[in-house]
């Protein structure tokens, strides 16, 4: 049978988009490759034939969901097939892990939208944070270079630590 291994990646700016490498390869050679995608809860499906090499190995890259129109708010069941040109003994073929996915509605986009401007904002206030406590220390560092003709080591240790943070 061929084989079919694959690396995956969700966008890091866009969780609705995932990035596969895959690697197809048969012992006699390649035929096709199709991405399945079915509705979970009905038995429609959309078939999409991806362009490979009909040599015994072939690697492409694949942008789910790319340009299909899905349906929001539907969940969905997708998996990947490679067949080999083995006539035959019927074209035999190899399916991937099925992997999941459900087009956000507009609602849920936009409450999506409101938590990750949250975070933004939570992760900015603790920078701030960091900012204000860093700048207290330089003060003090500098208050007590003003005051100290001569620093012993602890005063030293303290300005070399504040530094390596």
């Amino acid at each position: 049978y061929p084989e079919i291994n694959l690396k995956t990646k969700i966008d890091s700016s866009n969780s609705q988009v995932t990035y596969f490498l895959r690697k197809v390869s048969d012992d006699y050679g390649l035929s096709k490759l199709q991405i399945v995608i079915k509705e979970v809860d009905s038995d429609k499906s959309i078939n999409e034939n991806i362009k490979i090499s009909k040599s015994n190995f072939d690697q492409f890259t694949y942008v789910f969901p790319g340009n299909i129109e899905l349906k929001k708010g539907i969940p969905y069941e997708y998996y990947f097939e490679v067949f080999d040109n083995d006539k035959l003994h019927n074209y035999k073929k190899s399916k991937s892990e099925v992997f999941y996915y459900q087009k956000l509605t507009n609602d849920e986009l936009e409450n999506k939208q409101l938590e990750n401007q949250k975070n933004n904002i939570d992760n900015l206030i603790k920078s701030l944070d960091i900012l204000n406590q860093q700048e207290k220390e330089l003060q003090e560092i500098n208050k007590l270079q003003k005051e100290k003709k001569e620093l012993n080591w602890n005063d030293k240790n303290k300005i070399i630590q504040f530094f390596k943070f």
